[in-house]
Formats: C-alpha cells, sequence, structure tokens
C-alpha cells in the first residue's frame, strides 16, 4: 500500500484514498481500514477491491490515524508502513461559516 491519503475531510467523514499494493499471488478482495481517535481503536472492512473508503460517524475537531491493510484468499496483508493521520473538522451547524465547539466549565 502506497500513497495513503485523506482527499475530502468534513467534520463526520474522511473520504480515504490509496494506490494499491501488489497483490502477489493471490487477488486482493477487500481493505482492512484500522481507525483510531487516540482513546479507541476502530476497525471497519471494505466490501468492495476499490482504492477508496469513507470512513463515517467520526467525532468532531478530533485528530485521528489510519492504517489499512490488504485482504486476499490468504488473509490479511502486511499494513500500510506509514499511518496516515488527520483532524476532522469543527462540527458546522449548516449555517455558512458557524462552526460550534463544545466547552465544560465547572459550576
Amino acid at each position: 500500500m502506497r500513497d495513503l491519503r485523506a482527499k475530502v475531510i468534513q467534520d463526520q467523514t474522511a473520504t480515504l484514498i490509496w494506490t494499491a499494493p501488489d497483490p502477489g499471488n493471490a487477488s486482493i478482495t477487500s481493505y482492512t481500514i484500522y481507525y483510531s481517535n487516540g482513546e479507541k481503536e476502530l476497525k471497519v472492512t471494505s466490501k468492495t477491491r476499490t482504492n477508496t473508503f469513507e470512513l463515517s460517524n467520526l467525532t468532531p475537531d478530533t485528530n485521528y490515524t489510519v492504517k489499512i491493510v490488504a485482504v486476499s484468499a490468504l488473509g490479511e496483508g502486511l499494513p500500510y508502513r506509514g499511518a496516515l493521520r488527520f483532524k476532522t473538522k469543527g462540527f458546522h451547524s449548516g449555517k455558512e461559516g458557524l462552526f460550534f465547539h463544545t466547552f465544560y466549565t465547572k459550576p
């Protein structure tokens, strides 16, 4: 896997794109995407062999780290050597230019 990048980053979604690895002796059937916000690691498997995937249900204004692994009939391959890091946008209200951040103050 190479050239892993986030093509479009929004408040709750990010579109990932990468260059497929050499499949070797077995064709790639899907990809497993591992992503973390620093508190927990999640895993999702793409349903196709395409080299794009949209992560959804992300938390606004949060840093994420992503690793992708190609899957074939032989199982998972080696993960992408580097990790992609990105930050989602703040929550957008739907009004142009207006963003919300949540702050907690003690009573």
